[in-house]
């Protein structure tokens, strides 16, 4: 019997990525008028990222539902990283994409 090894994502490095990624998913869940105070804050946390982490955190939103990644996607094209933006994009469909753009119109670019 032969065991294959998995790649694990979770790790004392990644785990900071996946705090951030999770405070979008929680956040995204709670339905209040906060919302956009929290993603101009967030939007602020990932502005002081490295390019780097920033990259990252793309890799490792692909396990993230729809919601996440298309809002982390908006973030980063706000803060001028497109081509993150359209790692993320491409992973989910269009219209999902649109439905997120209006929800979040008040995101300043920049």
């Amino acid at each position: 019997m032969v065991f294959n090894k998995a790649r694990s994502e979770i790790s004392g490095e990644t785990i900071p990525y996946l705090k951030l990624l999770d405070a979008l998913l929680i956040f995204a869940r709670i339905k209040n008028d906060d919302w956009p105070l929290f993603i101009i804050r967030y939007r602020d946390i990932i502005r002081e990222l490295a390019w780097i982490e920033k990259r990252k955190l793309v890799k490792l939103c692909r396990k993230y539902p729809p919601g996440v990644r298309v809002t982390l996607a908006l973030i980063l094209k706000s803060l001028s990283e497109m081509n993150l933006h359209f790692e993320i994009t491409k992973t989910v469909a269009p219209r999902v994409v649109d439905l997120y753009k209006e929800a979040l119109n008040f995101l300043p670019a920049g």
